[in-house]
Protein backbone atom coordinates (compact mmCIF):
# COMPACT_ATOMS: atom_id res chain seq x y z
CA UNK A 1 0.00 0.00 0.00
CA UNK A 2 1.31 3.54 -0.90
CA UNK A 3 1.40 6.84 0.85
CA UNK A 4 -1.32 8.23 -0.65
CA UNK A 5 -3.83 5.30 0.22
CA UNK A 6 -2.38 4.95 3.79
CA UNK A 7 -2.89 9.30 4.32
CA UNK A 8 -6.17 8.47 2.57
CA UNK A 9 -7.67 5.69 4.75
CA UNK A 10 -5.88 7.86 7.95
CA UNK A 11 -8.13 10.82 7.22
CA UNK A 12 -11.45 8.87 6.24
CA UNK A 13 -10.79 7.14 9.78
CA UNK A 14 -10.37 10.73 11.22
CA UNK A 15 -13.18 12.46 9.76
CA UNK A 16 -15.66 9.33 10.63
CA UNK A 17 -14.56 9.78 14.28
CA UNK A 18 -15.02 13.74 13.94
CA UNK A 19 -18.39 12.52 12.51
CA UNK A 20 -19.86 9.98 14.80
CA UNK A 21 -18.60 12.37 17.82
CA UNK A 22 -20.81 15.38 16.27
CA UNK A 23 -23.54 12.71 15.91
CA UNK A 24 -23.64 11.82 19.56
CA UNK A 25 -24.25 15.79 20.71
CA UNK A 26 -27.87 15.49 19.84
CA UNK A 27 -29.40 18.96 18.83
CA UNK A 28 -27.07 21.19 20.56
CA UNK A 29 -26.16 23.71 17.30
CA UNK A 30 -23.50 26.12 18.57
CA UNK A 31 -21.66 23.14 20.55
CA UNK A 32 -17.89 23.59 20.55
CA UNK A 33 -15.69 20.80 19.40
CA UNK A 34 -12.36 21.46 20.25
CA UNK A 35 -9.65 19.02 18.77
CA UNK A 36 -6.15 18.26 19.85
CA UNK A 37 -3.91 16.96 17.23
CA UNK A 38 -0.72 15.82 18.66
CA UNK A 39 2.11 13.94 17.50
CA UNK A 40 5.95 12.76 16.97
CA UNK A 41 6.76 12.50 20.61
CA UNK A 42 9.86 10.55 20.01
CA UNK A 43 10.17 9.08 23.34
CA UNK A 44 10.21 12.00 25.86
CA UNK A 45 8.36 11.24 28.32
CA UNK A 46 10.07 13.30 30.95
CA UNK A 47 10.48 17.27 29.70
CA UNK A 48 13.68 18.39 28.82
CA UNK A 49 15.61 21.51 30.21
CA UNK A 50 15.96 24.82 28.36
CA UNK A 51 19.10 27.00 29.53
CA UNK A 52 18.55 30.19 28.39
CA UNK A 53 21.12 32.94 29.79
CA UNK A 54 19.27 33.85 33.22
CA UNK A 55 16.66 31.02 32.91
CA UNK A 56 16.48 27.53 33.16
CA UNK A 57 12.95 26.20 32.32
CA UNK A 58 11.89 22.42 31.52
CA UNK A 59 9.40 21.53 28.41
CA UNK A 60 7.58 19.17 27.19
CA UNK A 61 7.44 15.12 27.60
CA UNK A 62 4.67 13.06 28.38
CA UNK A 63 3.62 14.26 31.08
CA UNK A 64 3.05 17.58 30.48
CA UNK A 65 1.24 16.76 26.85
CA UNK A 66 -1.00 14.48 29.09
CA UNK A 67 -1.81 16.95 31.61
CA UNK A 68 -1.94 19.98 29.20
CA UNK A 69 -4.65 17.51 27.18
CA UNK A 70 -6.32 16.70 30.13
CA UNK A 71 -6.97 20.16 31.62
CA UNK A 72 -7.91 21.34 27.86
CA UNK A 73 -10.70 18.65 27.91
CA UNK A 74 -12.07 19.49 31.63
CA UNK A 75 -12.60 23.15 30.30
CA UNK A 76 -14.07 22.20 27.17
CA UNK A 77 -17.03 19.86 28.73
CA UNK A 78 -17.12 22.08 32.00
CA UNK A 79 -18.19 24.89 29.21
CA UNK A 80 -20.65 22.64 27.04
CA UNK A 81 -18.07 21.57 24.53
CA UNK A 82 -16.95 18.64 22.99
CA UNK A 83 -13.12 17.07 23.17
CA UNK A 84 -11.14 14.82 20.88
CA UNK A 85 -8.02 14.41 20.94
CA UNK A 86 -5.98 12.62 17.93
CA UNK A 87 -2.45 11.73 17.82
CA UNK A 88 -0.47 11.26 15.13
CA UNK A 89 2.07 8.80 16.03
CA UNK A 90 6.02 8.99 15.95
CA UNK A 91 5.92 8.13 19.91
CA UNK A 92 7.57 5.12 20.55
CA UNK A 93 11.03 5.57 20.29
CA UNK A 94 14.00 8.33 20.04
CA UNK A 95 15.08 8.54 23.88
CA UNK A 96 17.10 6.21 26.00
CA UNK A 97 14.44 5.49 27.96
CA UNK A 98 12.31 4.28 25.05
CA UNK A 99 15.08 2.44 23.32
CA UNK A 100 15.85 0.07 26.45
CA UNK A 101 12.11 -0.52 26.88
CA UNK A 102 11.00 -0.93 23.23
CA UNK A 103 8.63 1.78 23.64
CA UNK A 104 6.86 -0.14 26.25
CA UNK A 105 7.68 2.97 28.74
CA UNK A 106 6.38 5.35 26.20
CA UNK A 107 2.96 3.09 25.43
CA UNK A 108 2.37 2.43 29.24
CA UNK A 109 1.66 5.96 30.07
CA UNK A 110 0.13 6.70 26.74
CA UNK A 111 -2.29 3.84 27.34
CA UNK A 112 -3.72 6.03 30.89
CA UNK A 113 -4.54 8.94 28.98
CA UNK A 114 -7.64 9.32 27.41
CA UNK A 115 -6.50 9.61 23.45
CA UNK A 116 -9.97 9.30 21.03
CA UNK A 117 -7.60 8.04 18.43
CA UNK A 118 -4.18 7.14 17.73
CA UNK A 119 -2.10 6.34 14.14
CA UNK A 120 1.05 4.56 13.53
CA UNK A 121 4.25 6.55 12.55
CA UNK A 122 7.63 4.92 11.03
CA UNK A 123 9.03 5.12 14.51
CA UNK A 124 6.56 2.57 15.95
CA UNK A 125 7.94 0.31 13.27
CA UNK A 126 12.00 0.66 15.03
CA UNK A 127 11.84 -2.47 17.03
CA UNK A 128 9.81 -4.54 14.15
CA UNK A 129 6.31 -5.95 13.41
CA UNK A 130 6.38 -8.18 16.60
CA UNK A 131 7.81 -5.75 19.36
CA UNK A 132 4.95 -3.73 17.76
CA UNK A 133 2.21 -5.84 17.63
CA UNK A 134 2.42 -7.23 21.08
CA UNK A 135 2.12 -3.55 22.16
CA UNK A 136 -0.76 -2.49 20.64
CA UNK A 137 -2.29 -5.75 21.84
CA UNK A 138 -1.47 -4.98 25.18
CA UNK A 139 -3.30 -1.38 25.03
CA UNK A 140 -6.33 0.19 24.35
CA UNK A 141 -4.77 2.51 21.84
Amino acid sequence: MNVKKITLIILIAIALIVLNFLGRSGDRKNEKLTILVTGILQGYISPIEIRQTNDSRQIGGLHFLGSSAIELKTQTEAEGGSFLWVDNGDNFSGTPDSYYTQGEAVARIMDCLPFDAVTLGNREFDYGRDVLSRLIAGKDM
